[in-house]
């Protein structure tokens, strides 16, 4: 502690306050202003030399070595360099002789942005120094018109709106400008601004057209893949930060893109940006996406196959873009069916993209969902087949929505379509590997297919028996029905979200008059879910707000805010609105399958299988339920 006091006092006394201000006047005047050899390099290619400046390193050159020391500088000595370095900064301006100070100036301006922000008038030197400096278009001052370009990048915290409407004037019409080097400074200021919090959309639209006609056309100019791709890079901030207002220019955006990806043919980090900027261009579309169709649907197919060259870089944004698609689509579309067999072919390729994939998937059953099952069917069955054991339990999780918005989507046709699935979902649960929640979200997607269609249940059962090694070999004996019915009943507490818990309890309403007399014997456990479920439900109103979601993991968005009302929200809506889950009342469907045991079984066996239930819980049944056995009505 004593050495290191002696060499902080050592070190404050020889960096003193004189001593550090001429030291950054020296690095100001002497080390920061440009030299005629760059003044030569930038002649000889202005984009080339934008490029180089923008990479060099404080390690391998001497004015970005300078910059960083004066940083550190002002760091150390803020109070002591402040006043110092804003008397430059207000004498740096008029005299054409000195271009290159004011250039090294303006250069140190910005660089100390955060140590100068609370000691430079920013309002007064913006109207005094910089709007002039921007404004003046002699080929002479481009060093300095570049540089407070930069500058006012660096400063954007203390643009207020009012300044906002001339620095977008200003910048667009330094992107008109011959020299590459200032147009993309320009751009880098434009970049700022667009990213800075204080963006305000409405402010900026008159100014969208010629921003957009300008970034197009330096596009065009550019000659390097880095011009392009920072230029490009604005188009998409632009494009993510208006979102639906950017719709009047979408025609324009549309039509470039096509020249764009030609250009950009080999680079597939351009393409990138291409692919990431339609995504956001299609979500403020909205159900105005079809118009992009001619143009969309070409570049999806080739992003989303992975046997094109491109596959590695294009594919992940690709199949974004797709699920983007299919969310905003407003009704039915047949031109997005021919695209499917994409889907398939990444999927049995790799299981890094399966959580977007399910949602693509989904998104086609919701859209699109017979003409799908009937002419992918069989490959939609193999690839969710070959899924389960192949990922983790995470990802295993989000097959089952899927699952259960086909059985909804088809109650008839789905159970028997999805038979080598359900039947893996089936040894999942009889199998004693897996974890409650797990085993509870697989039994709750068997649960909709015994409420929906309780013959194609029973079928299901029947072929399971007859498959070997399904069940553990200690209880072979017992039927396969009966175990499953076991791990169900004890499973559901494991599941999380209330319409879950209700479509158990239904299906369980359902199984109680499927005419299985050894059921009776699980009469507690039964009734102990139901009445719960009911209990749980606010009174008789005990049906479920459409789109309140089934799962803890859903492949899609669940929040209808999050989806922003896409085709999509309303489509599920729609199917939500029609789900025997929020339709029946659970209180009525308990009491009328109470009352049919007795049909069932005859009232004197039912009676005896009743009397077996703890009576506290006999109770609560004859509370929830609008009938109850009569052995219940007087406990």
């Amino acid at each position: 502690a004593s050495l290191r006091g002696q060499a902080a006092h050592l070190y404050s006394a020889f960096f003193d306050a004189p001593r550090v201000m001429q030291l950054a006047h020296t690095v100001v005047t002497q080390y920061l202003p440009l030299t005629a050899e760059d003044l030569q390099s930038w002649a000889a290619d202005p984009e080339g030399y934008y490029h180089e400046q923008d990479i060099l390193s404080h390690k391998d050159s001497l004015r970005p070595c300078a910059e960083t020391l004066l940083l550190i500088a002002m760091q150390s000595h803020r109070d002591a360099l402040a006043p110092s370095l804003v008397h430059l900064l207000m004498g740096a301006g008029g005299v054409p002789v000195e271009l290159l100070n004011r250039e090294a100036v303006y250069n140190t301006v910005g660089i100390g942005a955060y140590e100068l922000h609370d000691h430079v008038d920013f309002a007064a030197w913006f109207h005094g120094h910089l709007v002039p400096e921007l404004q003046d278009r002699h080929a002479s001052t481009r060093l300095v018109r570049r540089r407070a370009a930069w500058t006012v990048g660096c400063w954007v915290a203390k643009v207020t709106p009012e300044m906002r409407p001339t620095c977008y004037k200003l910048l667009i019409s330094m992107m008109e400008e011959q020299d590459m080097c200032v147009q993309l400074s320009a751009v880098n200021g434009m970049r700022a601004l667009v990213e800075d919090w204080g963006f305000c959309e409405g402010r900026f639209l008159e100014f969208a057209a010629p921003c957009f006609e300008r970034l197009f056309a330096l596009l065009d100019k550019a000659a390097e893949l880095d011009s392009q791709l920072q230029v490009f890079n604005l188009v998409y901030i632009l494009i993510e930060r208006l979102g639906e207002k950017v719709r009047p220019y979408a025609n324009t955006i549309l039509e470039m893109i096509p020249v764009l990806w030609e250009q950009a043919d080999g680079q597939s980090l351009l393409r990138v940006q291409l692919v990431q900027s339609l995504q956001h261009l299609v979500s403020a579309l909205g159900d105005g996406c079809h118009m992009a169709y001619p143009i969309l649907l070409p570049l999806l197919r080739y992003c989303t196959d992975p046997r094109q060259p491109e596959a590695l870089n294009l594919l992940e944004d690709g199949l974004q873009l797709w699920h983007e698609t299919l969310l905003q689509a407003p009704n039915q579309e047949p031109q997005l069916l021919p695209i499917f067999p994409n889907l398939p072919a990444v999927m049995a390729l790799t299981t890094e993209h399966v959580k977007v994939c399910l949602s693509i998937l989904e998104s086609y059953l919701l859209l699109q969902g017979a003409e799908v099952l009937s002419q992918h069917g069989a490959a939609v069955v193999e690839t969710l087949a070959a899924l389960f054991g192949a990922v983790n339990e995470r990802a295993t999780m989000m097959i089952f929505p899927v699952l259960d918005t086909l059985l909804q989507c088809f109650p008839a046709e789905g159970p028997v379509l999805l038979e080598p699935v359900l039947l893996k979902l089936l040894g999942i649960v009889l199998g004693g590997k897996e974890s409650d929640m797990m085993v509870a979200s697989a039994s709750g997607v068997l649960s909709r297919v015994m409420l929906q269609n309780s013959a194609a249940f029973g079928q299901l059962m029947t072929k399971a028996s007859a498959i070997p090694g399904l069940v553990p070999a200690d209880k072979s004996s017992v039927p396969v029905l009966l175990q499953f019915v076991d791990v169900w009943v004890e499973s559901a507490d494991s599941l999380c979200t209330t319409k879950a818990r209700k479509l158990t309890a239904l299906a369980l309403c359902t199984l109680l008059v499927a005419g299985v007399p050894q059921v009776l014997e699980r009469l507690q456990g039964i009734f102990s879910i139901c009445t719960s479920v009911v209990y749980e439900m606010d009174g008789d109103s005990d049906t479920v707000p459409p789109g309140y979601e089934y799962w803890v993991t859903h492949g899609a968005p669940s929040d209808p805010e999050e989806r922003n009302m896409s085709g999509e929200s309303l489509r599920r809506k729609q199917l939500d609105a029609l789900d025997p889950v929020t339709t029946l009342n659970l209180r009525k469907v308990l009491g009328n399958k109470l009352a049919e045991c007795s049909t069932v079984y005859g009232e004197s066996i039912f009676a005896s299988a009743v009397n077996q239930v703890d009576p506290a819980i006999l109770k609560q049944l004859q509370e929830t339920s609008q009938s109850a056995p009569a052995s219940a009505a007087g406990v």
